[in-house]
């Protein structure tokens, strides 16, 4: 959905009149200043799923007039590039009306966000500033040549390259975090659970305390919860301090880096691989608090801005990204510069700390490529000693696809999103049959497209009612296949041979065991 906000014009003739018109947002608010609207935007982003307000699924704009706040438009910019990365929101100053003229793209591009197939090609193919220097024009001779790079786009809507581009603009960065932010008082978003208090952290404790851990069972607010209290105790353990309202700032400005709107590839999956990375540190990493807090923080960012898709989509069109990082673990490249750029902003002493251990979370973040499963399984096998940066690596390696390794009742509510991931990506390669990627998507050939409905509510009835593995399979027969092909290849040598490395780690290899039995049985013939 889209909003548009209207600053410090409540009730004047230019308010209502812009009210009257503006048809093409699905709420207009008013708010009387700038702090109101970051209380806003902020409250709003962790509303109960599914979020119509997470301003992903629409384009926002902010009206006000500059002089009144002592803050320019390319300054309240600047703010929302830093504090909320995934937003499509922008300022303009109601004062100058050839600015207003910017109103009349907002039905275009909200088509564009509105199906997840065309606002996905968005994200990974588009940008709309010139092409940043040192990325290649040329093309490989490996490349599709029907493909061309990617082009200018007029639509202000995220992009996978305006992101990376932002987190490293020097105009971005800035020393101290500015009065609208810094005066928030972030716990204030946060419900406390069930009527209980919260501050000693016991209630989300027990929950992080168990390889039953469901993450796909929580709000936004409780996954925030969860990363705040065992971040905040990790921290602690390690003597590596930070405030609480630090702390929240920096998991509320992540959460924001994430798409809410992926099925799998979001907040929840970090936050459930952060759990599972601490889970398996308590077994292999037990007197080193300060490795420990590394590794469980690089967990938390090691998917940040996925786009919910994978690298060969990426390489097949040649996308400015992978050109960026020549087509080598792109997206995993794409994670680690764009989270340490944002430790450097909030956390600067961990990220220290970091490069001072063979550039810890770097590496840490690197290790999550699919790509180079097969190089790490072979040193987990043959490796003798095994090397301190190994272990860390197979520790966050396990954590990444510790989904098969849960629970059949969570493992088949994980094996369901990930299967609508995989769907997406089918979609956008049949879409790139008929459109080339960075196709311009105000053309007539953007026109009339399928919708390609979210079902988002369906979604959430799965997600909350606890359906059964059974019930997933009647609506989706060919989980099981996928879940077989991905343990054959992937889980079960190398949890096997995890758990004869380690002792401690043998539920890991026998939930696998159990599992795949259970997908066994309901294999669909080919």
């Amino acid at each position: 959905m889209s909003t548009l906000f209207l600053i410090g014009m409540y009730g004047t003739e230019k308010s209502q009149t812009i009210i009257r018109n503006e048809h093409f947002f699905d709420r207009v608010i008013e708010l009387q200043d700038l702090d109101s609207l970051m209380v806003t935007l902020y409250r709003d982003r962790v509303s109960p799923f599914p979020n119509a307000h997470n301003f992903e699924t629409g384009v926002s704009l902010v009206l006000y007039d500059p002089s009144k706040f002592q803050l320019s438009v390319r300054h309240l910019d600047i703010l929302f590039k830093r504090f909320f990365p995934s937003f499509n929101i922008s300022a303009l100053d109601h004062t100058h009306e050839e600015n207003l003229q910017r109103l009349d793209c907002v039905e275009r591009e909200n088509n564009i966000c509105r199906n997840r197939i065309t606002r996905i090609n968005h994200w990974m193919y588009h940008h709309h500033d010139e092409t940043p220097a040192g990325i290649s024009q040329n093309k490989s001779s490996t490349i599709n040549e029907n493909f061309a790079p990617t082009q200018s786009c007029q639509a202000n809507i995220y992009t996978l390259l305006l992101h990376l581009n932002d987190s490293k603009a020097q105009y971005l960065r800035k020393a101290s975090v500015p009065r609208l932010i810094r005066n928030i008082e972030f716990m204030s978003f946060l419900s406390e659970p069930k009527g209980k208090l919260s501050q000693d952290g016991m209630h989300y404790w027990d929950k992080l305390s168990t390889w039953n851990f469901c993450a796909l069972s929580l709000s936004t607010q409780e996954l925030i919860w969860c990363g705040f209290t065992l971040i905040k105790k990790l921290s602690k353990d390690a003597n590596v301090l930070i405030a609480d309202n630090k702390l929240l700032l920096l998991l509320f400005t992540l959460e924001s880096s994430y798409h809410q709107v992926n099925k799998f590839h979001n907040f929840r999956h970090a936050i459930d691989v952060m759990q599972a990375t601490w889970q398996l540190c308590t077994h292999l990493l037990k007197d080193n608090p300060v490795q420990t807090l590394l590794l469980c923080m690089a967990a938390i960012g090691h998917d940040v801005g996925h786009p919910g898709t994978n690298n060969q989509l990426l390489c097949n069109c040649e996308s400015e990204v992978a050109q960026s990082f020549k087509n080598v673990s792109i997206l995993e490249n794409f994670h680690r510069e764009l989270f340490q750029q944002l430790l450097s902003e909030h956390w600067p002493q961990l990220l220290a700390i970091s490069k001072k251990q063979f550039d810890f979370i770097s590496e840490a973040i690197l290790a999550t490529d699919m790509a180079l499963h097969s190089q790490y399984e072979d040193r987990l096998l043959h490796e003798k000693p095994m090397k301190q940066i190994t272990l860390i690596s197979l520790i966050i390696k396990a954590a990444d696809i510790s989904n098969v390794t849960r629970p059949l009742s969570i493992s088949a509510l994980w094996a369901y999103l990930i299967t609508l991931e995989f769907s997406d990506c089918a979609l956008l390669e049949s879409f790139h049959k008929s459109h080339r990627p960075e196709q311009d998507c105000f053309s007539d050939s953007y026109r009339n497209l399928d919708t390609a409905s979210e079902d988002l509510d369906y979604m959430q009835n799965i997600l909350t009612n606890e359906t059964s593995p059974d019930d997933i399979i009647k609506d989706h027969p060919y989980i099981p296949n996928g879940q077989i092909f991905f343990i054959n290849t992937f889980a079960e040598v190398f949890f096997n041979a995890l758990s004869q490395k380690f002792s401690s780690l043998k539920f890991l290899s026998d939930n696998v065991k159990l599992n795949k039995e259970y997908w066994m049985k309901h294999k669909k013939p080919k």
